[in-house]
């Protein structure tokens, strides 16, 4: 073949190649109560964006099989374990409502609002005067306060 034969195929002309536009699944509600997806999966505001996962903060292509993918992948098991064995701020607060005392919790909240406020430490006697003088709401908490002290270590 001769070069102007090459030159005479060039001049046909070429179909144009079509580009299909790929199914962008939607984010599913049910997603959300299946029992492999509930405890991770944050739905997105939109029903058109990506979801995401709570632990690992990472967008999540919007179909059932990347979900399944990323709920096995390292990255989420870790972030997974370390996030389930952190305490809850609400359970530890509940332990220290059933077992501090009244007394104690004063004592805290006092020495929480002296150091709050850059109070200088010598008002802390005056204050737990001023806060023994008012009118306790049992006698529980009446010899509680007379029983409390406070001094410069426990505010610093």
């Amino acid at each position: 073949m001769s070069d102007s034969e090459h030159e005479g195929d060039n001049s046909t002309p070429k179909k144009p190649k079509i580009i299909k536009k790929g199914y962008k699944q939607k984010f599913r509600s049910e997603w959300m109560s299946d029992p492999a997806f509930k405890l991770w999966l944050v739905a997105p505001k939109n029903t058109n964006d990506d979801p995401s996962c709570k632990f690992c903060t990472k967008t999540i292509s919007c179909s059932k099989t990347a979900l399944q993918r990323h709920k096995e992948s390292a990255q989420h098991k870790q972030a997974f374990t370390s996030a389930s064995n952190q305490v809850r701020i609400g359970c530890s607060l509940k332990k220290q409502v059933n077992t501090s005392s009244y007394k104690e919790t004063t004592a805290v909240q006092l020495a929480s609002f002296i150091a709050e406020h850059n109070l200088p430490l010598r008002l802390s006697p005056s204050l737990l005067n001023l806060l023994k003088s008012r009118a306790p709401q049992n006698i529980q908490e009446a010899k509680s306060l007379q029983e409390m002290t406070l001094g410069a270590i426990k505010c610093m």
